[in-house]
């Protein structure tokens, strides 16, 4: 997925931004992938949209480009990062999922990196609703990056469901994507399934084989093979919670309709009790949602 490829980083000015610059190099030095350094002024967009007077906004929005290509050069020299190949550019463009996924489109990188939580203004943990439409549209494999470093040797969770609800091949991709992870930066890999079933019952026999089967391509051992009975949305959470995981990898959609069909209680539930990575997956045959043409974007790099 990554060995070799590239990887597009997503900053925000935050105190995040360099947390985030700095675990995406040594991602970047495990896979011997590129870094594209990419800020998204979505809130200077918004207010030229909005502006009373439109004349000059191309002026405006091209200078507001421009200093965002300077604290991506500033962030940039912060890090000492001579063996990196290491680019930066910067748009104006609202929303900011939008300006995220059009950049994505014109790049095509192997994996975007972000923070959690950009816009929520400290008013909740977690996702922000822009995190949650990102999620939903865009069309890489996304990595929301918690608030602390990983481990020397880092514990890795694939989250699967291996029934017949998931979408076919998208629980070996998971597994597939956190091995891969997992043998980059010598960590320790883990699968969770939450069966559903009562508790004190298993789960199918088809499941159960499914999740063997997973284990053994990707040499899971049995003690780090972990079948959940119970509500997923309930006991993934509470296990996750109990756990130490610097990263978990999982389906970034969901089968539910209505309010959840942005990505899923499970997904937030999940992101709610832990700090650590979330690797949110799509199926290889996964079509991108439109995204709405009606999107300011007057300048870009």
């Amino acid at each position: 997925m990554l060995s070799r490829g590239s990887i597009l980083v997503v900053v925000e000015r935050n105190d995040e931004a360099l947390p985030v610059f700095t675990k995406a190099c040594i991602l970047a030095r495990q896979f011997r992938a590129q870094i594209e350094l990419y800020l998204c002024d979505a809130e200077g967009g918004n207010s030229l949209r909005h502006a009373y007077d439109q004349s000059g906004i191309g002026t405006a929005a091209s200078s507001l480009v421009e200093q965002g290509k300077r604290y991506l050069d500033a962030l940039r020299r912060s890090v000492d990062t001579p063996d990196l190949a290491i680019s930066v550019d910067a748009s104006c463009e609202t929303p900011l999922y939008q300006g995220i996924v059009q950049k994505v489109l014109m790049t095509g990188p192997d994996l975007v990196i972000k923070s959690v939580g950009g816009g929520n203004g400290g008013s909740r943990p977690g996702p922000s609703l822009n995190d949650w439409h990102l999620a939903r549209t865009c069309p890489v494999p996304l990595l929301f990056m918690g608030r602390h470093a990983w481990r020397p040797v880092p514990r890795i969770a694939a989250s699967v469901d291996p029934t017949e609800q998931e979408t076919q091949g998208l629980a070996r991709q998971i597994v597939d994507a956190a091995a891969q992870f997992s043998a980059a930066c010598h960590g320790e890999l883990e699968l969770l399934f939450g069966s559903g079933a009562v508790p004190g019952g298993g789960p199918s026999d088809a499941a159960a084989a499914e999740l063997r089967a997973l284990a053994e391509e990707f040499r899971v051992a049995q003690a780090r093979v972990h079948t959940l009975a119970g509500d997923p949305a309930q006991v993934l959470p509470r296990f996750v919670a109990s756990q130490r995981y610097d990263m978990i990898a999982l389906g970034a959609l969901t089968h539910r309709s209505g309010v959840t069909g942005l990505v899923g209680t499970l997904t937030d539930a999940l992101m709610q009790v832990s700090d650590c990575d979330f690797l949110l997956m799509k199926p290889g045959t996964y079509t991108r949602a439109s995204v709405a043409t009606a999107h300011f974007s007057p300048a870009a790099g």
